[in-house]
């Protein structure tokens, strides 16, 4: 999730500057998407789509699950939206997901991707300078299990998670339906990025208790400054589906 939407990004500006010519090269599969996409998953909960970067890869793969987007920012709602305009088998909900409902103060990045519920630590800033500026708005907020009741869910079930240090408060608030996931992959953090963040021994034991086993990375996300893993997609399966 991490370097998919880093990776996103620049292609929107490559393609605002000039168009972008067509590959002459095949491209080849990488295993771990060839690995997702024969678990036959048949739903997909997509938290913290952004503009839906991750969720773009996913349907690539994953062509026949029922996709369910939330995004509580109106603008990268718009893009997201727009990407699946004519995907039938996915759904956008344009709010966010935690421990509490109603209307949450969130933080919104000059670089979307960084926008949180929780504050900017100065670390995160000093690590990637063009997400420095953040602004005050108003999200609706909700639980993913009174979510779950209004929506058909079927398995397998994969859960992503990409929400900026607020991924415990997504668990807590969907405890019913995190355990019926299969698999769930969540960003996790080994170093401050936001205030009052958990860190992945956090995230992980939450995990573990609920079930499931870590079993690897999808992607890293590596400090330009001193080359340390600061960020991880972590990957979460339940146990008896491991071989």
């Amino acid at each position: 999730m991490i370097i998919h939407k880093i990776k996103y990004k620049l292609k929107r500006i490559l393609q605002v500057l000039y168009v972008l010519p067509k590959p002459v090269i095949v491209e080849t599969v990488d295993p771990k998407w060839q690995w997702l996409g024969k678990l036959g998953i048949k739903t997909i909960l997509n938290i913290g789509s952004n503009e839906g970067q991750f969720a773009l890869q996913l349907r690539k793969h994953i062509q026949r699950a029922r996709i369910y987007a939330f995004e509580p920012l109106p603008k990268p709602l718009e893009q997201l939206s727009s990407n699946f305009a004519n995907d039938l088998n996915f759904q956008a909900f344009p709010y966010a997901l935690g421990e509490e409902e109603g209307v949450v103060k969130m933080y919104l990045n000059e670089y979307s991707p960084s926008s949180s519920l929780l504050k900017m630590d100065d670390n995160h800033k000093k690590h990637f300078e063009f997400a420095k500026n953040e602004f005050e708005v108003e999200v609706t907020i909700k639980k993913l299990d009174s979510v779950a009741k209004q929506i058909e869910i079927s398995r397998p079930l994969l859960i992503t998670i990409d929400v900026q240090g607020f991924e415990i408060d997504v668990i807590k608030g969907g405890l019913n339906t995190i355990r019926s996931a299969d698999i769930i992959i969540t960003e996790v953090s080994y170093t401050r990025l936001y205030e009052h963040q958990p860190f992945f021994d956090d995230v992980y034991t939450l995990l573990i208790s609920l079930g499931f086993a870590f079993v690897g990375n999808f992607e890293q996300l590596i400090s330009p400054i001193s080359g340390a893993v600061l960020q991880a997609d972590a990957i979460f399966m339940k146990k008896n589906l491991l071989t």
